[in-house]
Parts: C-alpha cells; structure tokens; sequence
C-alpha cells in the first residue's frame, strides 16, 4: 500500500514538474514576442530620429553656405562717388573729358574732380550713370562713357533746351582702369551748370 501511494506522489510530482516547464516555456515566449515588438518599434524611432539628424545636416549645411555668401559682401568695400557739374560748360571739343566738379560722394577717392576721372581702387562688378542735360544751342547732345578706350554706354539728348539723357551700365573693371564721360561728335554746344551728373559704384569684389 504505502508503495503505491508512493508512485502516486512522483507522478503527481512529475507531472506538476511538467507543467511548470511549460508554463516557463510560454512566459518566455511571450516575453520575446514583447521584445520584438519593442525592437521593431525602437528600430522605426532610431530610422525616424535619423531622418530628423539628415535634415538638421542639411539645415545646417545650407545655413554655413548663406553665412558664408554673408560673409563674402560683407567682405567687400563700399566704392561710390556722385558728382555734378555746377559751372556752365560752353564750346566743347571732340572726345573732351567733362569734369564734374562738385563730387558730393566720393568714397575711398577714386573719383578726381580735377579731371573727371574715375579709377578703379578695387577688380570688380561696377555700376556707373551719368545724365547730360542741352543747354538748347541747336545741336543734339552725344557722349560716351569710356572705359579706357572702349565705350561702355552711350548718352544721347535732343537739341531742345533742358532735354535730359541719362545712360546707366554695369561693367567688370580691374583695379588701375578709368572711366570717364566724353563728347562724342565734334559740335559746338553748352551744357548748363547744376544739371549734369556723373556717378558709380562698387556692386561686388572679386
């Protein structure tokens, strides 16, 4: 009797050692599938938080290149000159260089009201205008705004008292050139005093 009961107790104890195995079993189980799931779900954020990093790069890469642009104008000089001619001018002769005289602006002095020359302190990007006003002596007005020897812009106005041409250009000029204004046909005529300007400026170094 007392070994059948006996039997009785392993067996009951086997099979209670059984179950607990299983129970482990599926625990375990259950606890990889949480893993995974959380893996799957860091994998998706740390892919997230990387795409975030590639566009702060990017940001950040497209700020240095604007600082750097920044940067390059604020590097360049400020060139600039305005000048007038105040005094009445009267029989002008072919390719005579006017000279405005009255240079209201005129930084960095490579503007000389002595003899209306510009020169350029610094290779660049330039832009230069003048306006020329008739004094209404029966001829048209022509000049040219030389660069050395080439003409850069040229500047007409008609005959009629007061009549006003204005020219504007931008032109590449290496430091050492000049630019002035010219008569451009051989006429008599006058150009009134307070009228007439010529000016430029620096736009960009190289």
């Amino acid at each position: 009797m007392k070994m059948w009961i006996f039997a009785i107790v392993l067996t009951l104890a086997a099979v209670g050692n059984c179950l607990d195995y299983e129970s482990r079993v599926d625990a375990l189980e259950q606890m990889l599938g949480e893993v995974q799931t959380k893996t799957v779900h860091q994998n998706k954020v740390i892919q997230k938080l990387k795409q975030q990093l590639e566009t702060v790069q990017r940001s950040e890469d497209t700020l240095k290149n604007a600082l750097t642009v920044d940067k390059r104008v604020t590097a360049t000089p400020v060139v600039a000159f305005f000048a007038t001619r105040q005094q009445n001018l009267t029989s002008i002769t072919l390719h005579q260089t006017i000279v405005f005289e009255d240079a209201t602006v005129n930084v960095q002095n490579a503007y000389n009201n002595n003899t209306g020359v510009f020169t350029c302190p610094l290779t660049g990007l330039y832009e230069f205008a003048t306006t020329i006003v008739s004094a209404g002596e029966h001829h048209n007005l022509n000049f040219q705004m030389m660069m050395e020897s080439t003409e850069i812009a040229y500047v007409h106005a008609t005959l009629y008292e007061y009549d006003m041409g204005t020219q504007v250009a931008v032109a590449h000029c290496n430091k050492g050139q000049r630019v002035l204004i010219r008569q451009a046909t051989h006429s008599r005529f006058g150009l009134p005093g307070g009228f007439c300007t010529f000016s430029g400026h620096l736009i960009q170094m190289y």
